[in-house]
This record gives C-alpha cells, sequence and structure tokens, in this order.
C-alpha cells in the first residue's frame, strides 16, 4: 500500500505541477510582453504541448483570427480555462478515485 500512495502523490503533484504552470504562463504573458523573454519562453515550452492537445480535442477554444492582437488571443482564448477545470475538476478526483477502488479491493 505504501507503493500505492507513493505513486498516487507523485500524479497528483505532477497534475498539479502543469495545473501551476498554465497559471504561470497566463501570468506570464500579462505582466511581460517581451516575445524574447527568458521566463516566458520556459513557460511557452512547458506548456505548448497541453495547449496542442487542447487546440485539437476543443477547436471551439482556438482564438479567432480577428481577435489575434486582442488580450484574448494573448491569453490563448479558452485555451487555459479549459486546462485549469479539466486537471482540478476531472484529472486529480479520477486519480483519487481510481486508488480509493485500488485501496478498497486489495485490503
Amino acid at each position: 500500500m505504501e507503493i500505492l500512495k507513493q505513486v498516487y502523490y507523485y500524479f497528483d503533484y505532477t497534475l498539479q505541477f502543469f495545473m501551476w504552470l498554465v497559471i504561470g504562463r497566463v501570468a506570464a504573458q500579462v505582466v511581460i510582453r517581451n516575445p524574447n523573454n527568458v521566463i516566458l519562453n520556459m513557460f511557452i515550452r512547458f506548456t505548448e504541448p497541453l495547449y496542442n492537445l487542447i487546440k485539437k480535442i476543443f477547436p471551439f477554444s482556438r482564438v479567432p483570427e480577428a481577435k489575434k492582437n486582442s488580450t484574448w488571443g494573448l491569453l490563448d482564448g479558452m485555451v487555459p480555462i479549459i486546462l485549469i477545470l479539466g486537471i482540478f475538476l476531472i484529472l486529480r478526483p479520477l486519480v483519487r478515485i481510481i486508488v480509493s477502488v485500488i485501496v478498497v479491493n486489495y485490503k
């Protein structure tokens, strides 16, 4: 059971880390307007695979061409909102449910 706890904590902390990376990217894009900034580029490099996945799954989350130069385009539309809600409301509780079912069945 101790190994299961370790695996659970690993997944939980990893999901939280990705959630905070998305929040950090949004904050950095609002505060830092220089596209060549090292910190902003780090956030973009780590979160871009998640953003691309969400854009493929939910095409409505993309920013229309008319709004590319607005603040909505700067934040990349609904992608950060979908990612944060997906991690916080779906993935983390799902991991908890899976672990609790395993614990109950193997006690």
